[in-house]
């Protein structure tokens, strides 16, 4: 590739041998020319490197790289030290980009922006479901965002997942941005409030839905699991984390209260998990301090009593 690529799509692909041949052709297909696809296979063991191999050696747009199983947010950081493109997309190889996807973002690259937000059509087992709207065409301060993703519902465009966002990259390299490693849930949305928080130009919402989501009931798009991993541990840290986040950069109290019931609504459903399968106690102590670093046993008491309001008022 002899030019600078002005879009690097990195993909990180764990045991998806059922469906990244079909991901990647959504991404190879675009009508737009100029990007790179960045695949990290991230130790799969189902033949999923193999079919990035195959597919990379005809389209030389595609890079394959292969490392040990570290989770998706060490994939995802290899693909960032690896890239080379203007602006950075994360994909899932599960998902699909409509065919247009790549060209109708690069007509707003040359906007003052380091974030450009849009919507996504959501599929369960390849059904269409719950038709979203991306109607919101306008620009937020970065606060602003954040306030409007602070409500449910909202349009697809302000939804928080890193997946429907096109960051500019040299923007993330500057500031340090990466995907915490040691978080093995919900690390998507930690990183999309570090790049929030960090930002300081406007966040484009651009009114149309890019992406097909596709969920599936077999317990990875769709999680059917109710036993304690320590993968559901680590979903505290990321709520705590953005808590912390939203707290420095001066958030509403309204954004803080919001984000603050999430974290103690995780808390309370990893807790009971601990409780149910019996894990033990040192384990439930650390978890128990970790949230208590943060919050305090009044925050704990409080949101126990609001929900059984919410219970019983109903």
């Amino acid at each position: 590739m002899g030019m600078t690529p002005t879009i690097s799509v990195i993909v990180p692909v764990y045991n998806e041998a059922r469906y990244v041949q079909r991901g990647l052709q959504s991404i190879a297909g675009q009508t737009f020319g100029n990007f790179e696809a960045i695949v990290v296979d991230d130790g799969s063991t189902d033949g999923s490197g193999e079919i990035c191999d195959s597919f990379a050696s005809g389209d030389s747009r595609f890079r394959v790289i292969h490392q040990e199983n570290g989770g998706v947010s060490r994939a995802r950081n290899r693909g960032l030290d690896e890239a080379k493109g203007e602006w950075v997309l994360f994909f899932d190889p599960d998902d699909e980009l409509k065919e247009d996807c790549l060209k109708i973002l690069a007509d707003y690259l040359s906007g003052d922006y380091d974030i450009i937000t849009f919507g996504y059509d959501r599929f369960i087992d390849g059904e269409f479901k719950n038709p979203g709207l991306a109607n919101v065409d306008m620009t937020f301060s970065p606060m602003d965002f954040i306030e409007r993703m602070s409500y449910d519902p909202k349009p697809r465009n302000l939804d928080r997942y890193v997946w429907n966002k096109l960051i500019n990259r040299s923007f993330l390299v500057g500031n340090g941005i990466r995907s915490d490693e040691d978080c093995y849930s919900h690390q998507d949305v930690l990183f999309v409030y570090k790049c929030l928080t960090a930002n300081n130009k406007p966040i484009r919402a651009i009114p149309m839905n890019l992406v097909r989501y596709l969920r599936r009931s077999d317990g990875v798009g769709i999680s059917t699991s109710v036993r304690y991993s320590y993968k559901s541990f680590t979903r505290l840290f990321a709520y705590v984390r953005i808590y912390g986040l939203l707290e420095s950069a001066g958030a509403s109290r309204k954004v803080l209260r919001r984000m603050k019931y999430e974290a103690l609504s995780v808390y309370s459903l990893v807790k009971g998990l601990m409780v149910k399968d019996g894990v033990p106690r040192e384990e439930q102590d650390r978890f128990d301090r970790f949230l208590f670093n943060r919050f305090s046993i009044f925050d704990l008491m409080a949101y126990k009593a609001r929900k059984l309001c919410r219970k019983y008022l109903k």
